[in-house]
């Protein structure tokens, strides 16, 4: 009887799948022996812990420290050292402005990304840098309407060496992203009289859900115009879309040319720092969008890429004047609550924004700025944002709950009527 024959196969390797390539072989990375305190530091640590007495006291003693130290070193900071180069650097930007010729066909041609380009900032600052006459610059405007790309369009003119071209893309789709950045890919590498750089991207796109958590549904469903997923889609995973489709660029010039840094601007918002009362779902997608620039921050500044964030307040933009309509159709698709409360919920909704609604521009110069200059850290826009809602983050977190939501939002809880 002839033997029979053995069915086990050998498993695939990197050798058997694919003959022809050779194996990399990387040399395996050194042992990490991880720091932990010692033992005292770790009892210490357990005590305080244990006992919220020892906890309290200490606490209260190392922040009455930290701020007295910080009374004597903040103000010897901010004088001597933030406020002269400050100065210093307006003074040289401003030199080199007035000696900068007028920008002309036969400059660099420098190419810049904007997302959400069909209105509000994004629209501003393609006119913005249409119209700036010290750089020649090419703007790929990301719209996701066709009237928007239309709109954007209807900006060029012959005379003007900057130009816009508009790209319809959805940011919340991967394969809408990935066609416009290839058209972006596709016009820095044809070729030109003129060398052509990828200056930076802004990501500026974004939409807002206005409710109490229970009004708005975590998915997207039919019928429903707010949710959570379409905020982080638009606001945190559509930023991270855009900006992983257009790093390759970024970081591919560094390789080719050491000296060249390019920018990238997140445009949060003061609520991902300062949340407020019925701004969960934009307030969560815009803080997730900080953490994530904090990181690009720190991980991307060695390539050269220049990465800041820009969290404006209140401003005259159609989603902040849109509050009110949102919360007309919350008040006609969700259950539970009375028509007093809804009533109350959107006057004092309007009336918190319009109550210090600045205007846009101020909010698309510092963005054109911190594009232009390649400027890294955080820029709050708004006076409340500066001098107000910034004080407020360092504000004891009982502090914090009371200043938003006791004051002046407690309308929205005490009164009005709730149906069982």
């Amino acid at each position: 009887m002839p033997p029979r024959r053995s069915r086990s196969r050998s498993r695939p390797t990197s050798s058997n799948v694919n003959p022809t390539s050779k194996s990399i072989s990387k040399p395996p990375l050194p042992p990490y022996v991880p720091f932990r305190p010692p033992l005292p530091i770790q009892l210490l640590n357990d005590f305080l812990h244990w006992s919220p007495i020892a906890d309290a006291i200490v606490y209260t003693a190392f922040w009455s420290l930290f701020t007295l130290l910080s009374a004597v070193v903040t103000p010897v900071y901010l004088m001597f050292v933030r406020l002269p180069l400050i100065i210093i650097e307006q003074i040289y930007r401003n030199f080199k402005s007035m000696t900068t010729v007028k920008c002309h066909q036969d400059q660099p041609e420098h190419v810049i990304v904007i997302t959400g380009c069909d209105t509000g900032f994004g629209y501003d600052l393609a006119v913005k840098f249409l119209r700036t006459s010290k750089k020649r610059f090419t703007v790929f405007a990301y719209c996701y309407s066709d009237s928007g790309c239309l709109r954007c369009n209807s900006l060029n003119s012959p005379s003007n060496p900057n130009t816009v071209i508009s790209l319809k893309c959805d940011v919340t789709s991967e394969s809408s992203v990935v066609s416009a950045s290839t058209n972006v890919r596709t016009y820095l590498s044809q070729p030109s009289p003129t060398p052509r750089y990828l200056h930076g991207l802004i990501n500026n796109a974004g939409v807002g859900s206005p409710g109490t958590i229970d009004m708005i549904p975590v998915l997207q469903t039919p019928g429903k115009p707010f949710s959570y997923q379409r905020d982080i889609e638009v606001n945190y995973y559509g930023a991270l879309r855009v900006t992983k489709s257009i790093l390759p660029l970024l970081k591919s010039q560094r390789s080719k040319n050491p000296e060249l840094t390019t920018s990238l601007i997140n445009v949060t918002s003061m609520a991902g720092l300062v949340p407020s009362p019925f701004m969960s779902a934009y307030a969560g997608s815009k803080h997730a969008l900080e953490a994530a620039s904090t990181c690009m921050r720190n991980e991307l500044g060695v390539f050269g890429v220049k990465v800041c964030t820009v969290n404006p307040s209140f401003h005259g933009t159609p989603l902040v004047d849109g509050i009110g309509d949102g919360v007309e159709s919350l008040w006609q698709s969700v259950e539970g609550y009375g028509y007093e409360w809804f009533k109350g919920m959107k006057v004092k909704s309007i009336q918190g924004s319009k109550a210090a609604e600045w205007r846009a521009h101020n909010v698309t110069e510092v963005c054109f700025r911190a594009s232009y200059y390649k400027e890294t850290g955080q820029r709050m826009c708004g006076t409340d944002a500066k001098y107000v809602l910034a004080c407020l983050r360092h504000l004891p977190r009982s502090v914090q709950d009371f200043m938003v939501s006791g004051h002046p939002f407690a309308p929205f809880y005490v009164g009005g009527n709730v149906e069982e």
